[in-house]
């Protein structure tokens, strides 16, 4: 835990330090969708660098906060489809990002926008839990590693612009085996912790 918390100060640092070099700076807000977790809400900065013409080097940090429950369904050969409700406490994301953006400009100071890199997420350790108190287990989950992709729009004035945009990111998914107590029978069930996700999102930039 304190491992993880250290590894997302650290980049934080480094982030602020490069930003009187940056090409821009800017913070965002907006929805995360899961799966496996539902619906929560994302709010982060990032910092972009000039590499080329239209070409720019993306790195960002994030928040992913209140998420607290979700349902995972499983096949039972006796019993058919089972459907247990699953409780998680003290669970937040942190994905720290890094790409490349292409943009092409329409017109004055309206722009359109790709681009696509490389995700690292820190999960810390969590309780996952049954509502109804029949399962209950500590989890730690390695860091997940995987790739995002997105396209947005940008318009406003010289040096300041609002965004919009829509993005996803694949990462790696882990299953992990529990055993479920009933008031009549216990059944194995295998829960897929896929936080692969779909993201809308808003924000404004300070250009440099």
């Amino acid at each position: 835990m304190r491992t993880k918390i250290k590894d997302t100060l650290f980049v934080a640092l480094v982030l602020l330090s490069t930003i009187s070099q940056a090409g821009t700076i800017g913070g965002f807000c907006g929805t995360i969708d899961t799966d496996v977790l539902g619906d929560a809400s994302i709010v982060g900065g990032y910092t972009t660098f000039d590499a080329m013409p239209f070409v720019d080097l993306f790195f960002s940090g994030s928040y992913v906060s209140e998420f607290d429950v979700f349902e995972n369904k499983t096949q039972n050969s006796f019993l058919g489809e089972l459907t247990q409700r699953y409780e998680v406490d003290d669970f937040y994301l942190v994905p720290l990002e890094a790409g490349v953006l292409v943009e092409i400009g329409l017109i004055d100071l309206l722009e359109i926008y790709c681009g696509a890199g490389f995700a690292y997420y820190i999960l810390p350790s969590f309780t996952l839990s049954s509502n109804n108190n029949s399962f209950e287990k500590d989890v730690d989950i390695s860091n997940l590693l995987g790739w995002w992709g997105k396209i947005g729009v940008a318009v406003g004035v010289p040096h300041l612009k609002v965004f919009a945009e829509a993005k996803y990111t694949s990462l790696d998914a882990h299953n992990i085996d529990i055993d479920v107590a009933t008031d009549f029978f216990v059944y194995k069930d295998t829960i897929e912790m896929d936080f692969s996700n779909f993201q809308l999102l808003v924000g404004a930039r300070l250009e440099f």
